[in-house]
């Protein structure tokens, strides 16, 4: 475990007087089985100290801790099977989606490999913060603030927005991100964005063979998954998602769009520009079998136009992602789109392919993986219309 990631558990272990690290350290357990009691165990002493606290009008008297952490854990399989609809033996914890600053943002599609661990670290600490913080406005907001974060939820993007707009030409640009954050942080509650970091939390703790990635969105137009609930191993398919190796263990997802889910919203242009732009989380993971963890999704946007974004860690090889709207791929079936992007990586400078960029039609994609051969493996994508 990255040592960084390990004094952060310990410092939450301190403050809540438990023992997370003998969770992730536990031989007998698989992985999924450490992340449910992981979040168990983290949300029901937080949850307690709350209500102890007297912090929260929604910890009332009576209130059943225990109760509500169990029917409420995404990791439980009783609760996850079938209910994704992301296949039948799937796992696959759903991840709300970010609002990001532009800066930020700008910054993602620049990323050397170095600059992309520390990012999805800076998340992970970011988690762990808005737990010790938690029930706390204004502690929240600079958190987010701090990590260029904006809101968290396409719910809470959408009140931020709102705000941030009533407040152009009436407040310097510094003040217009806090009113921002403020109000998508009341959007969706306190208690949704502790949810959400115990989440995160729970599934970073415990790296594998695994890749974990961000996918921000820098158009003017929606980033669709069609057919997200199709039999992972297809390979014959045009929509959706297809797992040649391990698992999906995570994926970005918008309740807000319950026909279409997997989806990233468009950034909203103002004649002011841009507030931000959304950003979506997933993970691949190992199985028990002796691969690693290797896929390929497949997004629509502005209209008919794809984009396939390949991810992996595999047991031997490189770790790879690559981003395209290149028809030579994106005219494939999933399968095929996913051996030819990897026959298209293995044909470049590794030195250039850590840090893929390409422009099409006026569209261009940055991908950049962590690393060439460590694990787990992270990786940031994006995509941009030059509309800002």
């Amino acid at each position: 475990m990255d040592a960084k990631i390990k004094r952060m558990i310990m410092q939450i272990e301190t403050g809540l007087g438990i023992n997370l690290l003998s969770i992730v350290e536990n031989g007998t357990m698989n992985d999924n089985e450490k992340r449910e009691l992981f979040y168990k165990t983290l949300m029901t002493a937080k949850l307690k100290k709350v209500a102890e606290n007297g912090k929260s009008e929604t910890l009332l008297q009576g209130f059943d801790v225990e109760k509500y952490v169990s029917e409420n854990n995404p990791f439980a399989c009783n609760t996850n099977r079938q209910a994704n609809n992301l296949g039948a033996d799937s796992e696959v914890t759903k991840l709300e989606e970010f609002l990001i600053t532009m800066d930020e943002a700008k910054k993602l599609s620049q990323m050397n490999k170095e600059e992309v661990q520390e990012q999805v670290e800076k998340y992970f600490h970011m988690a762990g913060e808005l737990i010790e913080k938690a029930h706390d406005e204004s502690a929240v907001v600079e958190i987010l603030l701090i990590c260029g974060v904006i809101a968290i939820s396409v719910a809470g993007a959408v009140s931020a927005i709102a705000a941030a707009v009533a407040s152009f030409g009436a407040a310097t640009p510094i003040a217009i991100a806090k009113i921002a954050t403020t109000a998508g942080v009341i959007a969706i509650g306190l208690g949704a964005i502790f949810e959400s970091a115990g989440i995160m939390l729970a599934l970073f703790a415990m790296p594998n063979r695994d890749f974990y990635g961000i996918f921000a969105n820098m158009t003017q137009s929606d980033l669709i998954m069609d057919n997200y609930h199709v039999d992972l191993g297809n390979a014959d398919k045009n929509k959706g998602i297809y797992i040649h190796h391990g698992d999906l263990q995570s994926l970005m997802w918008n309740k807000e769009i319950p026909e279409t889910p997997v989806n990233i919203p468009a950034m909203d242009v103002t004649k002011e520009g841009a507030l931000g732009c959304m950003i979506g989380l997933y993970g691949f993971t190992k199985t028990r079998s002796i691969y690693g963890a290797e896929g390929l999704m497949r997004f629509r946007f502005a209209g008919n136009k794809i984009a396939d974004l390949l991810a992996a860690c595999p047991l031997s090889g490189d770790n790879r992602m690559m981003l395209s709207t290149k028809s030579a791929f994106t005219s494939k079936t999933l399968g095929e789109s996913f051996f030819a992007l990897r026959d298209e990586w293995e044909k470049e400078d590794k030195s250039k392919i850590i840090q893929y960029r390409e422009t099409n039609a006026g569209i261009t994609c940055t991908s950049a993986v962590s690393d060439l051969r460590n694990s787990p493996a992270y990786g940031i994508a994006t995509i941009s219309d030059g509309s800002i």
